[in-house]
Parts: structure tokens; sequence; C-alpha cells
């Protein structure tokens, strides 16, 4: 009965976490749309990968750490936009 209960519990937390980056993935989207052709000059790539990596909870689900180096990736290759 424990472990039945505890398979339960994981599968619940991985469907959060899950769930967790999902609306992180969608937000951090439309946000990138809004300030094309990148992000703005002032954003400091390693501190944004650092602190979207705190967001991602602990223990981090391999999701929320993909879309955070996709999204450092994006940061350090599109020239950053002055207009923001």
């Amino acid at each position: 009965m424990k472990a039945e209960i505890r398979r339960i519990v994981r599968k619940i937390m991985m469907l959060s976490a899950l769930v967790v980056c999902l609306v992180a993935l969608s937000s951090g989207h439309s946000a990138a749309g809004a300030s094309l052709p990148g992000f703005c000059c002032s954003v400091n790539c390693d501190d944004m990968l650092y602190e979207c990596y705190e967001q991602c909870g602990d223990p981090a689900s391999g999701a929320c750490i993909f879309f955070c180096e996709r999204r450092y990736d994006r940061c350090v290759t599109v020239p950053c936009n002055p207009d923001c």
C-alpha cells in the first residue's frame, strides 16, 4: 500500500513540474517575442541562466533545464535589442 501511494505522489509531483515548465515556456516565449530581435542589451545572459535554473525548483525537471539552456543560447547568439 505504501509503495502505491509513493508511486502516485511521485507521478503527481512529476506532472506538477511539467505543468510549471509549460507555463514558464509559454510566458517566456511571449516575453521573448515582444523584444525581438533579441533580449535587452542590459541583460546579462549568465545571470539570466542562473535565475532561470533557480525558478526550476529543486529537483529541477529536465524540461525546465532544457528551456533555460535554449533561452541562454538565444541570448548569447541573437543580437540584443537596444530599444529596451
